[in-house]
């Protein structure tokens, strides 16, 4: 199987998306992958979205897609997707070894994730950026209290990172609570975050 370093990311400023092919792998069923979607229609962006579930098991994420010119794709990966996709948008669940992976190369796609995108838009917003094996949720949510209205509460605790930093250009700092999957894959511009804790 490829080394992660194999499985290169681009740092890439969603304003890039506009008018381009984006296929995001995995939906997932906590509002991350539907609001990404959202978000990058709202960019322009052209998006597909493919997941490996049935549609059946991702009701609520797909119905909150409604009225989107969004194409979906259940139950599969297949190769036509990535010889139509400029980019492609790896959601964190997906393996190191899995397939995907081959045909993105193959087909000469850039590769992202949700929460890399959402850091291109917010690189200059001061950012506490908090992971660890426990109490990463605990942390966030009291420092997200502690610094007021204004700042986004982001990252592993569910929804999009990306759509609310696009809501909120004006907030004045982010927390964001990051996964050990999302760590893995991060490309990030030279400073960020401002803080990090472990």
């Amino acid at each position: 199987s490829l080394s992660l370093r194999q499985h290169s990311m681009n740092l890439i400023h969603p304003a890039e998306l506009e008018n381009r092919q984006v296929l995001i792998l995995g939906l997932g069923s906590f509002g991350g992958g539907a609001g990404c979607a959202r978000a990058l229609h709202e960019l322009g962006a052209k998006v597909t979205v493919s997941d490996l579930r049935p549609a059946s098991k991702l009701k609520t994420s797909v119905n909150s897609l409604a009225g989107y010119p969004i194409e979906f794709v259940f139950e599969e990966h297949p190769e036509f997707l990535f010889e139509q996709a400029d980019v492609v948008v790896v959601n964190p669940a997906v393996p190191n070894e899995a397939p995907i992976w081959d045909l993105a190369r193959k087909h000469d796609c850039e590769l992202t994730t949700e929460v890399n995108l959402a850091i291109a838009y917010s690189a200059k917003t001061p950012t506490v950026a908090i992971t660890g094996t426990h109490g990463k949720s605990t942390c966030a949510s009291l420092l997200h209290h502690m610094l007021g209205d204004n700042t986004i509460l982001a990252g592993n605790l569910g929804g999009s990172f990306l759509e609310q930093v696009l809501s909120q250009p004006d907030c004045t700092s982010i927390v964001v609570e990051m996964s050990s999957f999302q760590c893995e894959r991060l490309v990030a511009p030279r400073g960020w975050p401002h803080v990090a804790a472990l």
